[in-house]
């Protein structure tokens, strides 16, 4: 329990000013923390008064979402989460509309937007297909996020897509990705792109790899070629870098929050990691490959 306390703490400290609700009584039985935070999770929204609309602008209905979030990993299991949701997603589209839309916003604030600590594509997928089935408002939306969510999740086959490297050569990442692939979206004018291809460049495992062979990095420029050109070269010399020419934007193959955004692909075009945090690339990296 003290665990999940500090987790929401942290949280809690993003945002101030919204009134919190108080964590749910977690019966002395329960001593497992994986069944606590089952139970908070189901009865995290025990104590609010839909009705009061102090106790649900959408401040504080956001700092409470990204409360209610923070126990989610904590969870037993995805059976679990959805029953959770359930709970949540019915009782807000009871109370109204504007209570339904400002829990569906705070759901994609928390899980989708680039920046947020608590973005977890996978997790609000489970959302998405809660809220369409229980009828929220604004279904266009949450279709199309759930489209975006669903595209080269791990386990799918990566989105192909065609491109041209510095040295003129055309491809595509299926033909190119015949080993495990490190797939880095960048942009030429990204401060954080330069920073993290160079400490990515810097790093002993993914060195190792590259050099031993088992592993490729393909640096993909989405967007205008002629921006691309004009910047010159500046990736390291072992990596592929390449434009896309604009296929990946025209055919909405792939969705970025923001840039350097990280795939690991595997050899046989299977996504295995998802816009990944670099830690994430380099540990498994290391373990698996």
């Amino acid at each position: 329990m003290k665990q999940l306390l500090i987790i929401i703490a942290a949280v809690a400290a993003l945002c101030v000013g919204a009134r919190e609700l108080a964590l749910p009584s977690v019966p002395a039985t329960l001593r497992v923390p994986a069944m606590r935070a089952d139970y908070i999770g189901a009865h995290f929204w025990d104590s609010i008064d839909w009705a009061d609309t102090m106790a649900t602008d959408p401040a504080t209905v956001a700092q409470n979402v990204a409360n209610y979030l923070s126990v989610f990993p904590v969870m037993s299991g995805d059976s679990a989460r959805v029953a959770a949701a359930d709970t949540f997603l019915t009782n807000a589209l009871a109370a109204g509309e504007t209570q339904a839309l400002a829990a569906s916003q705070a759901l994609e604030d928390c899980l989708f937007a680039s920046g947020s600590t608590l973005r977890d594509e996978r997790l609000y997928t489970i959302f998405l297909e809660r809220m369409l089935a229980a009828g929220f408002p604004d279904s266009l939306r949450a279709s199309y996020m759930l489209e975006m969510t669903r595209r080269n999740m791990a386990g799918t086959p990566a989105a192909n897509f065609a491109f041209v490297t510095r040295e003129g050569q055309r491809s595509s990442l299926r033909q190119f990705a015949d080993r495990t692939t490190v797939l880095f979206f960048y942009d030429p004018d990204c401060h954080n792109c330069h920073a993290l291809a160079k400490a990515l460049a810097d790093d002993p495992v993914l060195r190792a790899k590259l050099i031993g062979g088992s592993i490729k990095v393909l640096a993909v420029s989405p967007g205008d070629p002629e921006e691309w050109r004009s910047h010159g070269a500046w990736l390291p010399s072992e990596w592929t870098d390449a434009s896309d020419e604009g296929a990946i934007e025209e055919g909405e193959l792939y969705n970025f929050g923001t840039f350097p955004s990280i795939y690991l692909i595997g050899d046989d075009g299977t996504v295995i990691l998802k816009d990944c945090r670099p830690e994430e690339l380099i540990e498994t990296i290391a373990h698996k490959f």
